[in-house]
């Protein structure tokens, strides 16, 4: 019955990942690191700089991708694979524990799980290209290996925790979360081998923590990830918008709200099933907020949340089927009928909630307007193909010894294979050593500089963009060319592209002026 259940729900999981798939632009970023491991180039962004930068924050992966790569994966490929499988593990995982460790009938726990299935977000990140859905794997399986068997396997809990930490550079606060709430657990239910391995576990995160950040240091020079410099920053402001990015997803999901509050009002006061799933999720929202949400599409920090709120739907079914006449026998299905209803919508670009109440904790505060997430992941989608168009472009008509200034890194730096000035600082510590742009901003877009910041490393390429050569002018310039030295030392380039650019498509470079042999 639970097989047939984790088929039900990994059916529509699969098909709402087909519709979704896609790579955004930041994954880019960690596949030239992994192209350049993987080369035995090392981990690094540009080439010839000493130390290097770590402008990526997931480790593990740029590892893992990049050792697929020797064999002859590609990065596009072996991170969709990657995804999806952890993706698919977490179906099997959901109800495994709901029936072992909650006590859940298999039925109520399928139906727990075709609720995570169909979930659009968690289908969303299945691919993307970055660690997402293996990240949230790690956090659920360290819960659920530690909790479940009668007698933990040690070997399996540390190499989950340790590898969680190496994982993403967030890994050591998620691993201590989930072992603490555990190890509290378990002192309360005097189960001394929970206790015994928790504690071990967290010993370990320590050791793995105290190793990566003698790496760091020994490497890169810095004792935390240089994204971390670039992107994260604590204040009132910081907290607002974390408050606004999840309450945009409770608003987006009302379903969410609806399971906990089923779950706390039929919930028996001797025996609240789904409190430690209930404080994981809280958890995984604090954390979020802290670091003021995110700019990407369908809420990519909450996806560890999901597998926990699966539970709580779990546990609430037990409830509701255990409750003491007045509710009829199908109760429990209606509820998720209702549930994954109301989730799906958002996938297809309709939303329970009008515009007008989400409006209110719109968190992209760079866009004045609100825009649904299904949009927003349509422009990720087809920002990526135009930077990946440019990179190539790029490769094709610029020389390997070029270096470019760009705002947007990922694809663009990835195919070009051009040294590259980021604008916001992810690779440029230049940047990163500036102080925040004042105001209401996008996450992870605090600090940006204009192309003209960095004419005194005198970059060949100050701008790159592809326009209509019949109408080259009409793409406007970020270059200020009232600027003397840009007058002096750089000029306009319109290189006509072939046809796979598409129709009248050039390529307008602000490139650095050849200076004539005397």
């Amino acid at each position: 019955m639970l097989r047939r259940s984790i088929l039900v729900a990994a059916i529509p999981y699969l098909l709402l990942v087909w519709k979704f798939n896609f790579l955004s632009d930041d994954a880019f970023i960690s596949f030239r690191y992994s192209d350049h491991f993987a080369q035995g180039l090392g981990l690094r962004y540009n080439l010839g700089v000493d130390p290097p930068v770590e402008g990526y924050t997931n480790f593990l992966w740029v590892l893992m991708i990049g050792a697929l790569k020797m064999v002859g994966i590609s990065e596009e490929i072996s991170s969709r694979v990657l995804s999806v499988g952890a993706g698919l593990s977490l179906l099997f995982l959901v109800p495994w524990v709901a029936s072992r460790r909650l006590g859940v009938k298999a039925s109520s726990a399928g139906m727990a799980t075709l609720f995570l299935g169909t979930f659009p977000c968690f289908a969303v990140w299945s691919t993307g290209g970055l660690a997402t859905l293996p990240f949230a794997a790690l956090i659920f399986g360290l819960y659920a290996f530690l909790l479940v068997p009668k007698k933990p396997s040690l070997p399996l809990v540390l190499a989950i925790a340790s590898g969680l930490v190496l994982l993403r550079a967030d890994g050591t606060a998620y691993a201590t979360m989930v072992l603490v709430c555990v190890l509290l657990a378990s002192l309360l239910e005097k189960e001394r081998a929970r206790v015994r391995c928790a504690l071990l576990a967290i010993l370990a995160v320590i050791a793995t923590t105290a190793g990566h950040i003698i790496f760091r240091l020994s490497y890169y020079g810095d004792f935390v990830p240089h994204t971390a410099r670039a992107k994260v920053g604590f204040s009132g402001l910081t907290l607002e918008r974390g408050f606004d990015y999840v309450l945009s997803f409770v608003l987006t999901f009302p379903s969410i709200a609806l399971i906990f509050v089923v779950w706390i009002f039929f919930a028996k006061r001797s025996r609240w099933n789904g409190s430690l799933p209930t404080l994981l999720f809280l958890g995984v929202c604090a954390a979020a907020v802290l670091v003021g949400g995110d700019f990407m599409c369908f809420w990519r920090f909450l996806i560890p949340a999901l597998p926990f709120a699966a539970l709580v739907l779990a546990s609430a079914l037990k409830n509701l089927g255990e409750r003491d006449g007045g509710l009829p026998p199908l109760a429990p299905s209606i509820l998720v009928a209702g549930c994954v209803a109301v989730s799906v919508l958002p996938a297809f670009n309709l939303h329970l909630v009008p515009e007008s109440i989400r409006e209110t904790v719109h968190y992209r505060w760079g866009s004045k307007q609100l825009v649904s997430e299904f949009t927003f992941w349509e422009k990720m989608n087809d920002r990526q193909e135009s930077w990946a168009k440019l990179g190539r472009a790029l490769a094709a008509n610029a020389s390997p010894e070029d270096s470019v200034v760009l705002a947007a890194i990922g694809a663009a730096g990835y195919y070009s294979g051009l040294f590259v000035f980021d604008r916001f600082g992810l690779v440029s510590p230049e940047v990163t050593a500036l102080p925040g742009r004042a105001g209401r901003k996008t996450a992870g877009h605090e600090k940006m500089v204009s192309p003209e910041f960095f004419l005194e490393q005198k970059p060949t390429i100050l701008e790159a963009v592809i326009v209509d050569k019949r109408n080259p002018s009409r793409t406007r310039t970020e270059i200020n060319f009232k600027e003397p030295r840009i007058q002096r030392d750089y000029e306009v380039k319109i290189l006509t592209l072939s046809d796979e650019f598409g129709k009248h498509r050039a390529l307008r470079l602000i490139r650095k002026k050849k200076r004539k042999k005397s």
